[in-house]
């Protein structure tokens, strides 16, 4: 894989990061690269500045699988690479989704994501309270700034999804980055579409969107799916 990892050919390539993902899905987790994740650096090391984005996205889920157990390594890891090149910058960013989205503060800190966030947020409405499966369902709410310096956030948002044994099961979802300014007060809204998928079935019950803003949470509602 080794040797893979600086073929000429990307999909070869690209074997070489997705072959080796600790946790690749639809597969048996590496339970070896889990417990030492090192064992595949000098395959992504080869691989940091791919200019092609088939390469690049495996080579970031792959950091993304190993920032699920060993988050501070894989911070450091890509703490000595080169953010300046545009390629290494994308692999970087997308790496970091899921420690982004819990607020992880090694991970705010690459991107100057704002630690202290101090905003409110309100007026969060659904179009409706109860939605059946295929339909849309649309969310708003507002943000306001209250801090006196600008603020670099990432907003996104969860879903709390019923499960077919009671209680629920969440997935987030990115919704915006922006820099809020001072007393600044944005309106966003967004529409989800609830239906079947291949790896999601939804079930009927009392479903929840909760407001994330750098990994915390802000504003939750409910609302029933009927399936």
């Amino acid at each position: 894989m080794e040797k893979w990892a600086v073929d000429k050919n990307h999909h070869v390539r690209r074997l070489a990061s997705e072959g080796s993902r600790p946790r690749l899905p639809w597969s048996f987790k590496l339970e070896k690269v889990i417990s030492d994740p090192k064992i595949t650096s000098s395959i992504l090391e080869s691989l940091n500045a791919d200019t092609e984005l088939y390469v690049r996205k495996s080579v970031a889920n792959h950091l993304n699988d190993i920032s699920k157990d060993n988050p501070e390594y894989m911070l450091n890891f890509i703490s000595k690479w080169d953010l300046s090149n545009a390629d290494t910058q994308w692999i970087v960013k997308h790496a970091n989704r899921t420690l982004i989205k819990k607020g992880h503060i090694g991970a705010l800190n690459v991107f100057d994501f704002e630690k202290n966030v101090k905003v409110k947020v309100s007026d969060i409405v659904l179009n409706k309270k109860k939605i059946k499966l295929g339909e849309l369902l649309v969310f708003e709410f507002d943000v306001r700034s209250e801090k006196a310096s600008d603020q670099k956030l990432v907003i996104d948002y969860a879903i709390h999804y019923a499960k077919k044994g009671g209680g629920t099961s969440a997935k987030v979802f990115k919704l915006k980055e922006m820099v809020l300014k001072p007393k600044e007060v944005i309106k966003i809204q967004k529409k989800q579409l609830f239906k079947d998928f291949t790896t999601r079935k939804h079930y009927k019950g009392v479903h929840s969107i909760e407001i994330l803003i750098n990994g915390k949470s802000y504003s939750k509602i409910n609302f029933e799916l009927l399936v």
